[in-house]
């Protein structure tokens, strides 16, 4: 196994909703290239009653931290110059547009659940890259990421999150489970909480999610330890993979620090998390 980083060059923003969910993973990124690609039915599973199947063989491998099995894949980092923005859209539903799948459990007559009329706005980062780190095959991951993975994100179909070209290579150090930046330790990938045990110093936020692919169901969270929000909302500086560093405070701000930057994490517009998880 192999440690190494793949980068994704973006073409379009990477949209976000809700703004305090993390961006992709790079395990849940492969899951999904594995089953869109067909191995049966081709079918990518969406619903909790879809995942009665054995998890897809992925080319990461598993470690155990916290006492628990994970693979060995991190969430994207965006990389060099990193801006926010705000993209609202609205859908309407009306008079013979209501149709109604038989397996629903939503009557469109009374324009509830799916076929309400509504607006929603969802944030988006404008980065040139997004890095991840892996444990693995190198060029495997490379292979199924470059012929099934188009986009990372929320919203692709409507064209946010596209990628233009993905590239990677190996790395003398391994950054896929804890990220070493800055001087400091993060967790790199969502990690059980008795994980901060086993790294001290290690600094990370708790959240509700998921230890295993599929990221994207809601079902079955847990609270788990992730990346502080500064990491991927202001990213990494544009630099060697092996060595990551945080990108400085934005907007010609002076940089408070760690416990400055976790005195208050903001996500997205307003919203703020606490505690943060801490052990020295």
């Amino acid at each position: 196994m192999t440690p190494f980083y793949v980068e994704a060059e973006l073409s379009t923003p990477i949209a976000f909703s809700p703004p305090d969910v993390m961006p992709t993973a790079l395990d849940g990124l492969l899951a999904w290239a594995v089953l869109a690609g067909g191995r049966s039915s081709g079918r990518v599973p969406l619903w909790p009653e879809d995942l009665a199947a054995p998890a897809p063989d992925i080319p990461l491998a598993r470690v155990r931290v916290g006492g628990a099995e994970v693979w060995a894949g991190s969430v994207g980092f965006p990389v060099g110059d990193v801006r926010w923005g705000a993209f609202g859209w609205t859908k309407k539903w009306a008079g013979r547009r209501r149709w109604r799948s038989p397996k629903s459990r939503w009557d469109p007559s009374e324009g509830s659940g799916p076929f309400r009329d509504r607006k929603e706005f969802f944030l988006y980062v404008a980065a040139r890259r997004v890095r991840f780190y892996g444990l693995g095959d190198l060029g495997e991951t490379l292979r199924l990421l470059r012929s099934r993975v188009p986009a990372i994100g929320h919203k692709h179909r409507r064209g946010f999150g596209r990628v233009r070209e993905w590239r990677g290579g190996p790395l003398p150090c391994d950054h896929s489970v804890w990220l070493r930046a800055g001087g400091a330790v993060y967790p790199a990938r969502p990690l059980p909480p008795p994980a901060l045990a086993e790294e001290p110093g290690a600094v990370g936020v708790p959240m509700p999610g998921r230890l295993d692919p599929p990221h994207w169901l809601r079902g079955r969270m847990e609270e788990l330890l992730y990346p502080p929000p500064f990491l991927w909302q202001e990213g990494l500086r544009d630099g060697p993979p092996d060595r990551p560093e945080p990108n400085p405070v934005p907007w010609g701000g002076t940089d408070p620090g760690l416990a400055g930057r976790l005195a208050g994490v903001h996500v997205g517009f307003g919203e703020v998390f606490s505690p943060v998880a801490h052990i020295g």
